[in-house]
């Protein structure tokens, strides 16, 4: 089985080659995509010197989507099975890849095979077994198949960033793919602006998003939940639970709470007027 991985930057500092390195020998070849509006010259000159790294700049921010099906139809053109999709602020544990592919034989049909996500700022719960097939996982550490991915159409770009991950496993399940978690393939993933409050015995975890991410997040919500809200609807019970409370630690804990609010309205109206891709100013 050959595999391939491709990561996602967008204005990264230097310690990103670490957490490359964390995974760089685990595959056979990497895709790094640049998202950046500024490029890190010093981290660049450090990637073209690794043999088994192809950099791409895109010269603008295209979308987490667009950045991902690049280095996927990168990896099908030469002739890869599975692709490790990466978010810039993940390391990976030395055997991860390794884990996930031992258990191969008791998976049936793969869509994506997923490792256990470790974030500091969370409790680390007993998984009840060593494969679970969620209905949805996050886009970091997946061993993606691409021929599913084929199948399916890739991700969908109109999305841009926010719920990518989510569509994808959706559409992937409705064709006919399965989702697994391997619990004993460890991936550290840790969202940078994350913080850990706690008041009175109850913990808050705001998460200080730049207020354009909440323009794609409302705006993407319901765009998915439109499409699959008949198949999936414990998940979007759930996340409209996230979103509202995901607003009231943004009125609690954090800074520009009027901006983050004008860009969810503004991400509901376009989501209502069918605007999609990247954010339009004067849309």
């Amino acid at each position: 089985m050959k595999i391939s991985g491709v990561v996602v930057l967008y204005n990264p500092d230097s310690g990103v080659l670490q957490n490359i390195k964390s995974y760089i020998d685990q595959i056979e070849y990497l895709f790094v995509v640049d998202n950046s509006e500024k490029v890190n010259d010093l981290l660049v000159a450090e990637l073209k010197k690794i043999n088994k790294i192809e950099y791409k700049n895109n010269f603008r921010n295209l979308g987490v989507a667009t950045a991902l099906n690049i280095g996927a139809l990168k990896s099908i053109n030469k002739g890869f099975d599975f692709i490790l999709t990466m978010d810039q602020d993940s390391f990976a544990h030395p055997d991860m890849i390794r884990i996930m592919l031992n258990n191969m034989q008791e998976i049936k049909n793969p869509g994506i095979i997923s490792p256990h996500h470790k974030n500091i700022h969370y409790k680390q719960y007993t998984p009840a077994s060593e494969i679970e097939e969620p209905d949805v996982v996050i886009t970091s550490g997946n061993l993606l198949n691409l021929n599913a991915f084929q199948d399916i159409g890739g991700f969908d770009e109109n999305l841009f960033i926010d719920y990518v991950d989510i569509d994808i496993c959706f559409r992937l399940k409705l064709k006919g793919y399965k989702i697994y978690k391997v619990n004993s393939a460890i991936l550290n993933h840790n969202e940078g602006n994350l913080k850990t409050i706690k008041i009175l015995n109850k913990t808050f975890r705001p998460y200080n998003h730049d207020p354009l991410r909440w323009y794609y997040k409302i705006r993407n919500y319901n765009y998915i939940k439109d499409k699959y809200y008949k198949f999936f609807p414990s998940f979007f019970k759930e996340e409209k639970k996230r979103i509202k409370n995901d607003f009231l630690k943004i009125i609690l804990f954090e800074e520009e709470k009027i901006k983050k609010m004008k860009y969810a309205f503004k991400g509901y109206s376009d989501y209502k007027n069918n605007r999609l891709g990247k954010f339009n100013e004067r849309g």
